[in-house]
């Protein structure tokens, strides 16, 4: 327990094991390169918990690439290469222990046979994948969640997968889930702050409500495309977006989340139009103090002044030509 292996160029021969977590709980493992060059597995976590895997890249000749024999939970694994030329990359065998919280990200995984085997014959089997790559052989399934007895939820969230190579057994849920950014403007182009965004998926059901912040973003939504058990595939998606915001009116619009929607590419939009035909009027300033053409060699002067908008002024701001041009006073 709580042990560090760091900057190792590990390679186990015939049948043996790469690194072998049994029972074995609170290990760092990172920045390795670990190879099996026979048939045995690179990494095992055996009943291990608690244990974080980073920046490693696993290879394995004929064996597994990463197996969780007899259970272990609440392992963390973030920016890590693994690829089985023989066999499953990721495998959940054995009985008796839940596989429980397990958290991978940032992966790259690759199987000649299955990508991710959940085959535990008792226990649960929960996990979750995300920004991840799956890639499984030609007869094989990216994810196979073939434990009939155990009941086990996987979560993919921005993982590229093929859908259709996906296999879900009695008792197990599979749940896809995309990043989604919300952004919202008026009718002339400007982004609204404090715009009271709702989401809904396609049954109706609300998902989350949020507000926009002065860029005209919505905090990061993390928003199901669908769920899938051992009867069928079910869509929660397309998604409605909806917008209400003091003086101007409602609006809302329907969104395919079937990918990614991120700020600076490709972001779920909404426009609302100013009541009163859509004129949204520029504000009025005026000074009042100090006095017009006033001059002073303070280096902290006060401005008061007063401001009106026809719709939701929000904030003011000063700009000085201090240097030979306009900026704002920050």
């Amino acid at each position: 327990n709580w042990t560090n292996v760091s900057n190792n160029n590990i390679t186990s021969m015939s049948s043996s094991v790469g690194i072998y977590l049994s029972a074995s709980h609170h290990n760092t493992i990172m920045d390795n390169i670990i190879n099996a060059s026979g048939s045995g597995t690179v990494l095992s976590m055996n009943t291990g918990t608690y244990n974080n895997v980073t920046n490693v890249n696993i290879s394995a000749a004929a064996g597994i690439g990463i197996s969780f024999g007899n259970g272990g939970s609440n392992n963390v694994f973030y920016n890590v290469s693994v690829k089985a030329l023989g066999s499953n990359a990721i495998s959940v065998s054995g009985s008796g222990i839940s596989t429980n919280n397990n958290s991978f990200n940032l992966m790259n995984i690759n199987g000649s046979k299955a990508g991710i085997l959940l085959g535990s014959t008792t226990g649960a089997s929960n996990m979750s994948f995300n920004n991840t790559q799956i890639v499984s052989g030609s007869a094989y399934e990216d994810l196979n969640m073939s434990d009939t007895i155990g009941y086990g939820t996987v979560n993919f969230t921005n993982c590229t997968f093929n859908t259709s190579k996906v296999l879900v057994t009695t008792n197990e849920v599979f749940n896809n889930f995309w990043d989604v950014d919300a952004y919202v403007n008026s009718s002339t182009g400007s982004a609204l702050n404090n715009v009271n965004v709702s989401v809904y998926n396609n049954t109706g059901q609300l998902i989350s409500t949020s507000q926009t912040n002065s860029s005209g973003y919505i905090s990061r939504q993390i928003i199901q495309e669908y769920t899938q058990n051992a009867t069928a595939s079910y869509n929660m998606t397309p998604h409605n977006f909806t917008g209400n915001l003091s003086g101007y009116n409602f609006n809302s619009a329907n969104w395919t989340i079937s990918g990614n929607y991120l700020a600076g590419t490709n972001p779920v939009f909404l426009t609302l139009t100013a009541t009163g035909g859509g004129t949204d009027n520029p504000p009025t300033m005026s000074l009042n103090s100090p006095i017009d053409t006033y001059n002073s060699t303070l280096q902290s002067v006060t401005f008061n002044c007063t401001g009106a908008d026809d719709i939701n002024l929000t904030n003011a701001t000063l700009y000085g030509n201090f240097s030979g041009s306009w900026i704002d006073n920050q």
